[in-house]
């Protein structure tokens, strides 16, 4: 099976699936404005500015008197905003509570009282400033949620303890919220349970773990953040299916009486995130090191900008109402789009003296603006056969099989992690390059490594933070075989996150070194596969956050190849 392509329909219950912003216009303004953001087709905002931390105390002014509860003029201005949204029609807005600093040692009972304690707070405040809930993004944290980050490597840490202990630590956050707001909804971002390391995935399940015990209504929704970018809606709403998938299959292994997955498949789901306006690159330096995000070369060359100072679209409206119908399809109750800057509004000069804000904010939106606020405010899903399989393996939470017919290997061998800082592993030719040995131990940038083999996940995406582990500047390597009677003419597709190597039976076919995105047939090649056995040997290198890649070979048109077959048996130490 080819990829299949698009159809669009109407979606016959519109309002199903919300649509959130996540973005921090001016309370008052946006106060002001409440009609126009439900115009656009938002149901609610995601904001990341009122609770700016785990370890902010909520009710402390800037000029720093603390006034907790409804006396406090800051929870009177969002209850403000929170009622003229309401009265326009936009009911879910949450308080984002970004993990910007490192989490208190896990072991110290003093410190995470005070950790669960603003989060308590936090929750009352959201309750009564009329928020629906409160969103948890712990991405920034990414390497202290590793087994292998240099404090927990100290002499007798106790990390065999660490696991339940963060699970633990994850339950306590969770009541403490509870404990103040009983029907919040959880919201986590970013898709940490599968592409950070395993004290993500423990704090993720300890939430659970209390919202489970308690059948609190309100939930809880992933919003992954690597679909911000992606622009082929198959893709997407595969990454959506399939990751809905693996949180269910997961839950069933870890939790034999089924009420972890019974809660997941009756109050949670996954909430696709997309940015399609506000384009932003990488700017360098002359080192190559990352220097800060810069827009459009032909009009700002490499000059660091502000956030929303270029509010040109990242793909066209067309693209984005393909692949906004792709996210509906496949969403339960939430979507979200990130907001960069104020790439979704403009405010007058007027606005901006009395609300403040950046005064990027006053600059023109993109000129085809309504056009890709069409599909929030005309709705659309995508159909046929293909997408009835993903939408219904989601509404009936039952396993498919999603790959079917994709040209993808069921299996990979995986070695890893090997040291990559700065990326200068990119060119060391480590033990996997010199000959595979599946039987063989390699000292790993943390210690010995061993191959193994792991399924390849119901979305597509080798996630190897998932797979071997989280952590940055590191790299690793895949291996799979494959078979065929004849010389047969192929298409490799190819994406990666970020740098990547392909060898075929030795010979270097393919690699790409630059940072970037997994993005699914990135990079197309064509390839002459030898008759019998041939072996496929990927190396992946990672500098910061995902880790993984995409592979899928067909023919020249796009569809499997039946004569070639994947994951043959193998005896250890063959090559």
């Amino acid at each position: 099976m080819r990829r299949p392509e698009i159809q669009l329909a109407l979606d016959p219950a519109p309002e199903r699936v919300k649509v959130l912003l996540f973005a921090t216009p001016p309370i008052g303004y946006v106060a002001e404005t409440a009609p126009e953001w439900a115009e656009k087709g938002f149901s609610g905002f995601i904001r990341p500015d009122i609770m700016k931390g785990w370890n902010a105390d909520v009710w402390t002014l800037p000029e720093g008197r603390r006034i907790p509860g409804n006396d406090n003029p800051f929870l009177q201005q969002c209850r403000s905003m929170n009622q003229a949204l309401a009265g326009a029609g936009l009911r879910d807005n949450f308080m984002c509570v970004p993990f910007t600093v490192e989490l208190p040692d896990w072991f110290d009972d003093e410190r995470w009282a005070a950790v669960c304690e603003n989060f308590r707070q936090g929750a009352r405040f959201a309750r009564l400033a009329g928020f629906r809930g409160m969103a948890l993004d712990d991405e920034y944290i990414e390497d202290s949620l590793g087994l292998n980050w240099a404090r927990y490597q100290k002499p007798g840490y106790p990390v065999d303890k660490l696991l339940p202990q963060a699970r633990f630590r994850g339950q306590q956050i969770q009541n403490a919220m509870l404990s103040e707001f009983p029907d919040m909804v959880t919201l986590h971002l970013p898709e940490s349970y599968s592409i950070m390391g395993d004290l993500a995935k423990a704090l993720f399940l300890g939430y659970l773990d209390a919202l489970c015990a308690a059948d609190a209504p309100g939930g809880l929704d992933i919003l992954p953040e690597c679909t911000y970018f992606q622009t082929d809606p198959w893709w997407i709403a595969l990454y959506g299916a399939g990751l809905d998938q693996i949180l269910r299959e997961d839950l069933q292994t870890l939790d034999s009486s089924g009420r972890l997955s019974d809660y997941w498949d009756r109050r949670c789901g996954i909430a696709l995130g997309q940015a399609p306006l506000g384009y932003l690159r990488f700017v360098r330096d002359a080192d190559g090191k990352r220097i800060g995000y810069g827009g459009r070369n032909e009009v700002f060359g490499d000059r660091i900008i502000e956030g929303g100072e270029d509010k040109s679209g990242n793909y066209p409206a067309s693209v984005f109402r393909e692949t906004h119908a792709a996210v509906r399809t496949v969403s339960r109750r939430y979507a979200w789009v990130f907001c960069p800057g104020p790439v979704w509004w403009q405010m007058s000069e007027d606005q901006w003296r009395r609300h403040g804000g950046p005064h990027v904010a006053a600059l023109p939106l993109v000129p085809e603006f309504a056009d890709y606020t069409l599909p929030l405010r005309q709705p659309e899903i995508a159909v046929g056969a293909a997408y009835d399989t993903l939408r219904n393996a989601v509404k009936t939470r039952t396993s498919a099989n999603l790959l079917s017919g994709l040209g993808m290997p069921p299996s990979w061998w995986v070695n890893g992690p090997y040291d990559n800082s700065g990326g200068k592993g990119y060119d060391c030719v480590l033990a996997p390059e010199q000959g595979i040995d599946l039987d063989m131990a390699s000292l790993g940038v943390w210690g010995e490594v061993r191959w193994k083999q792991v399924r390849t996940p119901p979305t597509g995406y080798v996630d190897l933070s998932r797979l071997i582990a989280g952590g940055s500047e590191i790299q690793g390597y895949a291996a799979t075989w494959c078979e065929t009677e004849t010389e047969i003419s192929v298409v490799v597709h190819f994406g990666c996150d970020d740098t990547g190597k392909i060898w075929c039976n030795g010979n270097l076919v393919h690699e790409s070194k630059t940072e970037r995105i997994a993005v699914p047939d990135e990079d197309t090649f064509p390839l002459v596969v030898p008759p019998g056995r041939s072996v496929f040997l990927l190396k992946i290198g990672n500098y910061r956050g995902g880790w993984g890649f995409y592979f899928r070979i067909t023919d020249c048109k796009g569809d499997e190849i039946p004569s070639l077959r994947w994951d043959l048996p193998l005896p250890l130490n063959a090559t």
